[in-house]
């Protein structure tokens, strides 16, 4: 830089210490997104998990033969419970029976299941022909007329897991107190950008970025969570029963489900009994869980609002979904809902199915357990935060770096950088037109120049040629390397010279290969001429900036090591050369901004390859 800046001090601010612990491009880490294709696929699987998407109701519903021993418990139990009246039946039984006692009691049991079923619905089915008659296929009609009003509400929920996902997303971005969904809210743009700026790693960012959401998550009270939970499990304990499949269980009966709508009564025809296990187990299922939901359906609003607008073709239904209250329609939609629930009891009253079951399978004890859909908001809350945010963070990851690096080079550059004379943009615009993608590292190669030109041929370069005058003999290894990597850079500039003159017009190498490009059209040999010169400029180009990358590393590594050692003996030796120099230790201020500038000055090279390659897009 310039000596009239004030030694060690950027025009535009102090810069950062910068570490040369590793190379100046560590470029594996920058070729991994923030979201890879595997974490989206885990995240999503832990979205669906947290939120039941993909249950079904067959599977919910878990067969399973009892131990003997528990089986044994259970009777006993049951008989310990028995009434006087109870009892004293029993006994009579026992008295014009020859079989064991359990199996009597056993036939006590269904004897009384039988009963039950037939106090309530006699005409259901036929015992001794063991038929399910036609009124057990209308009481189950009855049901589906309140069912079928609310099923394009729960076909639009559980279509696909994405549907459901918004709707709850919008549902906690309107419920959660100071809710967050930008990425800025979690981390800064300005944060992001130091952060990058110490670290040089999009993984770095990440992780950053998923502790915070973490702290966020964990730091919502957990009654709120739940309150939450509260308001959408509604939606869960009636989706077997609105999803049910109603026309296989109509189809059964020989009525297609399409008839139920006409204002003549269909006529079912009777059915063995054990056909229809499968369907009414399922049934009993939709039922169980239909009845924990509240007889007034305490389901949020927004999930209503959410359909109505979604029906209506909004292109953004989830935005501000109660912004004018409750519409009419969703107002319409609730008591349809509090209707089916009504009638959720008066089926489950009439059919007694599980009675109705254990009875026909000839067994009072039949094991048949039915799951309840749990409701992980938390977990969805993180992940779904997760995917969003590291997502918005690859957006912008370009963006984001090409911006930190804007920022090193006002940090670095005391000037406005300058072009080559010959090799601009057009030139790599003409190549890559031909179809050959080549010589892609204008601005790397540009900031290079620019290094060369206002920062060690002006300062740096008699910088280390004092050292080597300063410094003692013990230490004349650094000397001695700080010879080679002036040579080094001496050469880059040397080959940076001869490569933008390769672009001239007026040279031999310019004109031949503006030559060989406007006469390879249609001309394969003119082509492949073209393709080997402009091959030989692109190893050139690259060869130079990894001949530049070694020498920085190198400088810099020499200097951190003067920085280490005991030197303030060269602060009063460094001032005899340098008469311009301020400070009590002027030879400390001028290392220190020496670092600094050949510190960032790698990592722009660096960053600015990954940028041209377009490896963080």
């Amino acid at each position: 830089m310039s000596s009239s800046n004030p030694v060690g001090t950027p025009p535009h601010g102090t810069a950062p210490s910068v570490s040369y612990n590793r190379p100046l491009v560590s470029a594996v880490p920058e070729l991994v997104r923030a979201l890879t294709d595997e974490e989206r696929r885990v995240l999503l699987d832990r979205i669906a998990h947290s939120l039941s998407i993909h249950d079904r109701a067959e599977e919910k519903i878990v067969h399973g033969e009892l131990r003997k021993e528990r089986r044994r418990e259970i009777i006993e139990a049951d008989f310990a419970s028995l009434s006087l009246w109870e009892r004293l039946s029993l006994w009579f039984r026992r008295l014009f029976s020859s079989s064991s006692d359990e199996n009597v009691f056993l036939s006590f049991r269904l004897h009384q299941m039988k009963r039950t079923v037939a106090t309530v619905g006699n005409d259901l089915v036929d015992f001794d022909l063991r038929t399910a008659e036609p009124p057990l296929a209308r009481a189950v009609a009855d049901l589906y007329a309140k069912v079928e009003p609310v099923i394009p509400l729960f076909r639009m929920l559980w279509k696909g897991e994405e549907t459901l996902r918004r709707v709850i997303e919008a549902l906690l971005e309107a419920r959660v107190p100071e809710a967050k969904g930008k990425l800025n809210e979690f981390v800064g743009t300005q944060e992001l950008q130091d952060e990058f700026k110490k670290a040089e790693s999009r993984g770095y960012l990440k992780q950053l970025v998923l502790d915070r959401i973490s702290t966020y998550v964990e730091g919502i009270h957990p009654d709120v969570m739940k309150q939450l939970e509260e308001g959408i499990l509604p939606a869960y304990y009636l989706k077997d029963l609105v999803l049910y499949d109603f026309d296989e269980f109509f189809s059964m009966f020989q009525v297609p489900l399409a008839s139920l709508n006409r204002p003549k009564q269909p006529s079912f025809k009777r059915i063995a009994i054990a056909r229809l296990f499968p369907a009414l187990e399922s049934l009993h299922l939709a039922l169980y869980n239909a009845k924990r939901v509240a007889k007034t359906v305490d389901l949020f609003p927004e999930i209503l609002e959410y359909f109505v607008r979604v029906r209506r073709g909004d292109e953004a239904p989830g935005d501000n979904l109660m912004e004018n209250g409750e519409s009419k329609e969703a107002q319409v939609l609730r008591r349809t809902l509090v209707a089916l629930r009504g009638q959720v009891d008066e089926t489950d009253e009439r059919l007694r199915l599980v009675e109705l079951i254990r009875y026909f399978r000839n067994d009072p004890y039949y094991r048949f357990m039915a799951y309840v859909p749990r409701l992980r908001l938390k977990d969805f809350y993180y992940a779904n935060l997760k995917i969003a945010m590291l997502q918005t963070l690859d957006d912008r990851f370009h963006d984001l770096r090409t911006g930190v690096v804007g920022r090193m080079i006002q940090e670095v550059f005391p000037k406005p950088l300058q072009d080559f004379a010959y090799y601009h943009p057009n030139v790599s615009s003409l190549i890559q037109n031909a179809g050959i993608n080549a010589v892609k590292n204008y601005q790397t190669l540009k900031i290079i120049k620019n290094f060369i030109d206002q920062i060690y041929t002006p300062e740096l370069m008699e910088f280390m040629r004092i050292i080597g005058r300063i410094i003692p003999a013990r230490s004349r290894e650094a000397v001695s390397d700080l010879t080679i990597f002036l040579a080094g850079l001496d050469d880059v500039r040397e080959r940076l010279g001869v490569f933008d003159a390769a672009f001239s017009p007026d040279a031999d190498e310019g004109k031949t290969l503006y030559r060989y490009r406007f006469a390879s059209e249609g001309n394969t040999q003119q082509q492949a001429a073209f393709r080997a010169l402009v091959g030989q400029l692109d190893r050139e180009s690259r060869s130079i900036i990894e001949r530049f990358q070694d020498q920085m590393r190198g400088i810099h590594q020499v200097f951190v090591a003067i920085k280490n050692t005991a030197h303030d003996y060269l602060n009063e030796r460094y001032a005899a050369f340098e008469t311009r120099s301020k400070g009590t230790k002027p030879f400390d201020d001028k290392l220190d901004h020496m670092i600094s500038a050949v510190g960032l000055s790698g990592k722009i090279v660096g960053q600015m390859i990954v940028v041209e390659s377009n490896l963080d897009r």
